[in-house]
C-alpha cells in the first residue's frame, strides 16, 4: 500500500534563497562561472588599482573602498539578494503551498487553486541541506522543506523522486557546507 506523501511549503526568504542557490549551481552554472565571476574579478581588480592610485585623495579612495566592499558583499550574498527581490515580487497569498505526491503526478495547491504536474516535467530533482527542490525551468521551481514532509522520510522521498523522474537527486551545497 502506497502512503500519500504531502508537504507544506512556506515561501519565505530562506526558501527562496535555497531555490536561487539550486538554480545558480545547476541550470545557471555556466553563466555563473564564466560571466558573472570573471566580470566581478575584473571590476574588483580595476577598482583596487583605482583605489591604489587615489590614495593621496582620501574621498576618492574611500569611495573606491566602499564600492569594492559592496561588490564583495553582493557576490557573497547573491542568493539572499535574489530571494529578497523574489519575495517582493511574490503574488500576495501565494506564500504558502501544499503539495501532494501521487504515483502518476503531483499537485500543488496555492489559495485553493491547484496545479497538476507530471514527473517528466521536472528538469532536475535537487537536494540541499534543508530542502528538496524540483527545478522546472530557469525561473520555475517547487521547494519542499524536509521538515515539512509527511508520509515519507527524506531518504524514502529521495528514492521516490529518483524513481518517478528517472533522474538521480543531485546534492547542492553552499561553499561553507560539508
Amino acid at each position: 500500500m502506497l502512503m500519500e506523501i504531502t508537504c507544506k511549503t512556506n515561501y519565505d526568504r530562506k526558501t527562496l534563497a535555497a531555490m536561487s542557490l539550486a538554480a545558480r549551481k545547476t541550470l545557471r552554472r555556466r553563466f555563473d562561472r564564466l560571466g558573472v565571476r570573471i566580470y566581478f574579478w575584473v571590476v574588483v581588480a580595476l577598482m583596487a588599482v583605482s583605489l591604489w592610485l587615489s590614495l593621496d585623495e582620501p574621498p576618492s579612495a574611500a569611495l573606491y573602498a566602499v564600492f569594492i566592499a559592496l561588490l564583495v558583499v553582493i557576490q557573497l550574498r547573491q542568493d539572499a539578494i535574489n530571494a529578497f527581490f523574489a519575495h517582493r515580487r511574490q503574488v500576495p497569498g501565494c506564500e504558502v503551498s501544499r503539495t501532494v505526491f501521487y504515483p502518476d503526478c503531483y499537485v500543488v495547491t496555492f489559495l485553493g487553486a491547484e496545479a497538476k504536474w507530471q514527473y517528466d516535467k521536472i528538469l532536475l530533482p535537487l537536494e540541499t541541506r534543508d530542502y528538496f527542490i524540483l527545478l522546472l525551468g530557469k525561473a520555475n521551481a517547487h521547494a519542499l522543506p524536509k521538515a515539512g514532509l509527511e508520509g515519507a522520510a527524506p531518504e524514502q522521498f529521495r528514492a521516490f523522486l529518483a524513481e518517478k523522474t528517472g533522474k538521480p537527486v543531485q546534492r547542492v551545497r553552499r561553499w561553507n557546507e560539508r
